[in-house]
């Protein structure tokens, strides 16, 4: 048998005695690791995520490498880090115990911001002055757009409560920006920036600070804000706002080194440190993979980004109720971010929008936020990911429990049924991941065939799972939640998901 390119994406420890921590984990042995080969391949990345088959090396057939190659003008580089990422599994390397793949290099995205002129800025330090959400909403045109910064996302106080009833009838012209979100000056001028650029046909625009931004009070965040103003904005041309430069976003950041200089041997299995908590978010990055199965290389930094999806608008769903607060960040070289077009507005559920260097959030899309918004230039490069997140939030093990199997056993024995469990672990997600995971069940529900881009040896052909299946899991999910098992951002996902299972058509 021919193996080729060992070795040669894979770096790691090369002691034979790694420490107790490293191999420590809830699986019941080393996940693996694949070789291109002349033979075909023997991988079902389910099986593999969902711990059913592992201990072993796998293969990949070199001629599905080449096709995939082929067909989507991938460098082999790509191609490999594709198989890496949707079986989480590494190429394999022979002179290494415990090994990561290699690392990718920083994504890049280019954007040239046009001259735009500022309006005039009311500043408020703590209190706004005369002015409240109520009395704005009263006014027909809505009262000045107003930038308002506050301590934390979470809605308890009377004034945000306000705000929210104010943003749904004038969208967009109040922006609630929180310090738990975007913790540095720098991540608020450029939310700054971005409001006033939305709102630069407007006379008159106030600027309300209250909170406390790493020890600054408003007084010195205000002063900050200024500062930076006035070094973004033109001194020959006052009241301008210049970028001549090609802004590069993407560069080796905090997040990004974060995540691939991290030493294997300081990693944590992933099953180990989330599978005793209470269910929460997992921020899947699903490119940095090793031999010991999914670890996690940091606590703090945030998830991968996945493509904005299309699946609401083609089904005629109502508007997705986003969360517009998740931040997200981009760890690939082969993650490109491009402008949405203006075919992109009629058919994307949503775009990105920077919200720093290499950050983003997720964003409505409209004439006013289209100019800003980002998409994936090649989102197939994320088929199959949807089945990484859902088999990280596994280990809570909604409805896996010993009642819960013997349901879901009687269940199918009276009507043929079984349940997808990949739905029921999905809700847990941050929400742009989770979409994904629906568009992934619309496309295979639509075309009848696998998500992949390339040949894997999957138990069968055909759709993964039937309309009553999938039924299945939200009436289980909806039972599990009478009890408040699902945190409020999974509601969330769960309506979204109930809604979604109602408009698939048999």
């Amino acid at each position: 048998m021919d193996i080729a390119y060992l070795s040669r994406y894979s770096d790691g420890v090369k002691t034979k005695q790694p420490t107790l921590k490293l191999l420590k984990t809830r699986q019941r042995s080393m996940l693996g690791a694949f070789v291109v080969t002349d033979t075909k391949t023997n991988i079902d990345p389910n099986a593999l995520l969902m711990k059913k088959d592992n201990a072993k090396i796998f293969t990949v057939s070199i001629t599905d490498v080449r096709k995939l190659m082929s067909q989507k003008k991938y460098s082999v580089e790509k191609a490999l880090a594709y198989y890496e990422a949707v079986t989480q599994i590494p190429h394999a390397d022979r002179k290494l115990l415990a090994y990561t793949n290699r690392k990718h290099n920083p994504p890049s995205i280019s954007m040239t911001k046009e001259v735009t002129k500022l309006p005039q800025i009311e500043w408020y330090n703590n209190s706004w002055i005369n002015n409240s959400w109520v009395r704005n909403m009263m006014r027909e045109d809505g009262g000045p757009p107003c930038f308002w910064t506050k301590d934390y996302t979470a809605m308890s106080d009377p004034f945000s409560k306000s705000w929210k009833l104010y943003d749904e009838k004038f969208p967009d012209r109040g922006w609630r920006v929180t310090y738990d979100v975007y913790d540095s000056i720098d991540k608020v001028l450029s939310q700054l920036l971005d409001f006033l650029e939305m709102h630069k046909d407007e006379e008159v625009v106030h600027v309300w600070i209250q909170g406390t931004l790493k020890g600054k009070d408003p007084k010195t965040v205000i002063s900050d804000l200024k500062r930076g103003l006035d070094f973004a904005s033109s001194k020959e041309n006052e009241g301008e706002l210049y970028d001549n430069n090609t802004v590069t976003r993407g560069k080796r950041t905090a997040e990004y080194l974060e995540l691939w200089n991290t030493p294997l041997e300081s990693s944590i299995d992933t099953w180990d440190y989330y599978g005793g908590k209470s269910p929460v978010r997992i921020p899947v990055i699903p490119w940095r993979v090793s031999n010991l199965g999914p670890r996690v290389y940091s606590k703090s930094i945030p998830p991968q980004l996945f493509p904005p999806t299309h699946f609401a608008k083609a089904m005629n769903m109502p508007e997705l109720k986003l969360n517009l607060t998740e931040v997200y960040c981009n760890y690939s070289e082969f993650v490109e971010m491009v402008p949405i077009t203006s075919d992109d507005a009629l058919m994307l559920d949503y775009g990105w929008m920077p919200v720093g260097n290499n950050l983003y959030t997720m964003a409505k899309i409209s004439d006013s936020t289209r100019g800003h918004l980002l998409k994936v230039k090649d989102p197939d490069f994320f088929n199959g990911c949807g089945s990484v997140v859902t088999a990280a939030h596994a280990c809570f093990g909604i409805g896996r429990s010993n009642v819960d199997l013997i349901n879901q056993l009687e269940r199918k024995l009276n009507t043929g049924h079984s349940t997808s469990g990949h739905m029921i672990a999905s809700v847990l997600a941050f929400q742009s991941q989770f979409l994904w995971y629906l568009q992934e069940v619309f496309d295979n529900f639509e075309k009848g065939s696998s998500v992949y881009i390339t040949k894997f040896a999957e138990p069968g052909s055909g759709m993964y799972h039937s309309i009553y299946e999938y039924r299945n899991a939200i009436h289980d999910m909806k039972t599990a939640d009478k009890s408040k098992l699902y945190p409020n951002y999974a509601r969330n996902n769960l309506d979204i998901c109930e809604k979604f299972v109602s408009s698939l058509k048999l």
